[in-house]
């Protein structure tokens, strides 16, 4: 051990009090020949895999998959706080804590963990417990990962100290922290994209078609993104939008403070991050630091929806810590709590729901002010700007419930009359199978919206996710000025046959153009394309990773057809995957950008 010092620099942690077998074990990890980052997924693996055994028996599979998580992804969120000295300013906080409560039978979870989350990170000085001001010279947080989550309100969840001792001794103990990427020999926020795979099982990834993206693939993409917008909105020619993205001409930082962008299937959020980085360093005026620059743009540009409740979550850590990043802050009472997430970053389903948008604009409008209100507001303002935030959310989906209800009228009225038709003879013409059909699901639409009409004014929760209704003001607008991602890629014989059905008929493009089998059914990705092109306003534009096969396959030929005639192409390009940076999935992945503009 004398030969490796122990330095910031070292991957090696200090060895306080550790036995010789500990040692060589530290030693071992410190010089294999393993990558780092490979050590790290597959111990934070192997950890969260304990976590969810040891949990108390209640919890279904997925209560305990989330609070599992949950668990983890806190104390990992603190380590890297502790590398900027935010915890008492000392560089091992966490572990002279963990030893301390070890050595006076204090149970970690309920006597360290539980008061230095729930009473300390997420209170304010001035609130806090003489006990609380205990631990020393602790930032006020927020940002709704210390606040208790509504599974631990419903579930015990205190994990044993053996359980703990582990987590802190063959995890965030083996590895040094920091929060500026390209540290060598140290664990930064970029790598952990790379969490959220290690979370699930290849055939899990195969069945839902997520992978990773390289984040050089994220910032090209991005940047082309921003181009294509620059030339629609600011009515340049490309390579003259292109000159002043890159010199961050005034009208772009304008475009880039103003915009609106959405990832509809966000993962574990490497284009959302993407585009924190890349927003906040067009639009970021001279005289406002980085880390306010970004909070900015969580406030006022991003959004993100993904259906993996995990893949939220570590979104969230993931832009919470690009946040706290480029925060200069020496003294933690100054650190700025962090934005809370939840009315940017959604659990839902972006494939489901209606196009059509809430036209009231006051009530719209009373939305994104709730929407605002929540990201910023702490404590009981906190929870008084959630709860007027779920009161106008339920107002919106009202509104747009009682539209669907009349829409739905309207045509089963409209197509009730041509069955009665009569002949040029006078007499009855039976109605057509066509016809029938088109009544039948006009009175299915009818009757979901009214059952979920009934949901909600008995107050239950809002049935699932729409952007009608979540982000209605973005709706109104006219839709997102930049719809981007790597959308699920899932092959039709993956997809259950009822929502292959449901989404042919929702989607005109999944629609198969002729043949038999699965070779000819869509892929997933087709719809999140023509989903993609909803989502934009009139000129926005679209930048996704598709399976390069939609440029050739059968099955997407109206996808082609549809984007050839009503869209302009920007960039329709094969991906060559940086040298050194991995693409994990089996078919060979294309660039597609667009606008949502007619071609000349």
């Amino acid at each position: 051990a004398e030969l490796m010092p122990v330095s910031r620099a070292n991957p090696l942690p200090a060895l306080r009090d550790a036995d010789a077998l500990d040692a060589l074990a530290r030693l071992a990890d410190a010089v294999a020949m393993e990558p780092l980052g490979t050590r790290f997924f597959r111990q934070f693996r192997r950890v969260f895999t304990r976590f969810t055994e040891a949990l108390p028996p209640g919890p279904p599979a997925a209560d305990r998959h989330a609070l599992a998580l949950l668990q983890l992804t806190r104390v990992l969120f603190l380590y890297f706080v502790q590398s900027k000295g935010w915890l008492d300013g000392r560089a091992d906080f966490l572990a002279r804590a963990v030893d301390d409560g070890l050595q006076r039978g204090r149970r970690l979870h309920r006597d360290l963990l539980r008061p230095l989350f729930f009473g300390t990170l997420n209170r304010p000085v001035h609130a806090r417990s003489a006990a609380a001001r205990r631990f020393g010279a602790i930032p006020f947080l927020n940002g709704g990962l210390f606040a208790p989550h509504p599974l631990e309100q419903q579930w015990r969840t205190d994990l044993s100290n053996a359980v703990w001792r582990h987590a802190f001794d063959d995890l965030f103990e083996r590895f040094h922290f920091v929060t500026r990427e390209g540290s060598d020999g140290a664990i930064a926020p970029d790598m952990l994209g790379r969490v959220f795979e290690s979370l699930m099982e290849p055939e899990a990834r195969h069945r839902s078609g997520t992978f990773y993206t390289p984040a050089p693939l994220v910032a090209r993409l991005l940047n082309d993104a921003i181009v294509a917008l620059a030339v629609e909105r600011l009515g340049l020619p490309e390579a003259e939008a292109a000159r002043r993205v890159e010199a961050r001409t005034p009208d772009v930082a304008h475009l880039a403070r103003t915009l609106t962008l959405l990832d509809p299937a966000a993962g574990s959020g490497a284009f959302l991050l993407g585009a924190l980085e890349l927003l906040a360093g067009l639009s970021r005026a001279d005289d406002e630091s980085a880390s306010a620059a970004r909070r900015r743009v969580l406030r006022d540009n991003l959004h993100g929806v993904d259906l993996n409740p995990t893949a939220v979550r570590l979104a969230e850590l993931r832009l919470w810590l690009a946040v706290i990043a480029d925060d200069q802050s020496d003294d933690p009472a100054r650190v700025a709590p962090l934005p809370n997430l939840d009315a940017v970053v959604r659990q839902g389903d972006s494939l489901r729901g209606a196009q059509a948008a809430v036209a009231d604009a006051a009530l719209t409008a009373r939305l994104r002010q709730a929407r605002h209100a929540v990201l910023d507001a702490t404590g009981a303002a906190k929870r008084r700007s959630l709860a007027t935030l779920r009161t106008a959310e339920q107002s919106v989906a009202r509104t747009a419930l009682e539209a669907e209800v009349d829409r739905a009228e309207q045509a089963i009225g409209a197509a009730l009359a041509a069955a009665r038709g009569t002949s040029l003879f006078g007499d009855r013409v039976p109605p057509s199978r066509a016809l029938a059909a088109e009544i039948a699901r006009w009175r299915t639409r009818r009757r979901a919206a009214r059952a979920a009409l009934r949901r909600l004014v008995r107050g239950d929760e809002l049935a699932s996710f729409d952007y009608r209704t979540h982000f209605a003001d973005v709706m109104a607008g006219g839709g997102f000025d930049l719809v981007v991602g790597n959308p699920p890629w899932v092959r039709a014989e993956e997809l259950p046959r009822t929502l292959r059905h449901e989404l042919a008929e929702r989607y005109r493009w999944f629609r198969t153009a002729g043949g038999r089998g699965y070779r000819n059914a869509p892929d997933l990705s087709v719809a999140f394309v023509e989903r993609g092109m909803e989502l934009l306003s009139p000129g926005g534009a679209l930048a996704l990773v598709v399976p390069a096969k939609l440029a050739m396959a059968g099955y997407a030929a109206a996808l082609r057809h549809g984007l050839a005639s009503g869209a302009t192409l920007h960039r329709v390009a094969a991906i060559e995957t940086p040298a050194g940076a991995r693409f994990d999935a089996t078919v060979y992945p294309m660039a597609l950008v667009a606008s949502r503009r007619r071609p000349a």
